[in-house]
């Protein structure tokens, strides 16, 4: 209401809860914990589960990008709005993790500027 009330006299439209999903968004993986389960080692980087855990996959026709990490953070606020336990608007960030699972190595990311990820060593292969 105070942003129409401040811009009423400006030839501006202004639209409130818009949908920006104009198609399905789905999560690659999403693996749950139960609240009293010890969270296994799966694999190498993939430790320290949460009850939520959320995987972007990229095999070996696809990159792992900046869109790429975007788009599952993006998907990650949907999630936690749609998990939300009854009282609450979204899922704590504390209880998700995210993780991303790749056949190749995303130089992309490494090279980019806006992320500055470390580089992983992981079995005598540098990821």
């Amino acid at each position: 209401m105070l942003i129409r009330e401040s811009f009423k006299d400006f030839p501006i439209d202004i639209d409130t809860k818009i949908d920006v999903s104009e198609v399905e968004q789905r999560i690659d993986i999403v693996l749950r914990l139960a609240n009293d389960l010890t969270p296994p080692v799966i694999g190498d980087g993939i430790e320290g589960l949460l009850p939520h855990n959320l995987f972007t996959f990229k095999s070996y026709q696809e990159s792992l990008t900046v869109e790429s990490i975007e788009e599952l953070i993006g998907y990650t606020v949907g999630y936690k709005k749609k998990e939300a336990p009854e009282g609450s608007d979204q899922l704590p960030r504390e209880k998700v993790k995210l993780f991303a699972l790749v056949t190749r190595s995303p130089e992309k990311i490494f090279n980019n500027p806006i992320y500055r990820l470390p580089r992983l060593q992981s079995q005598g292969y540098t990821i």
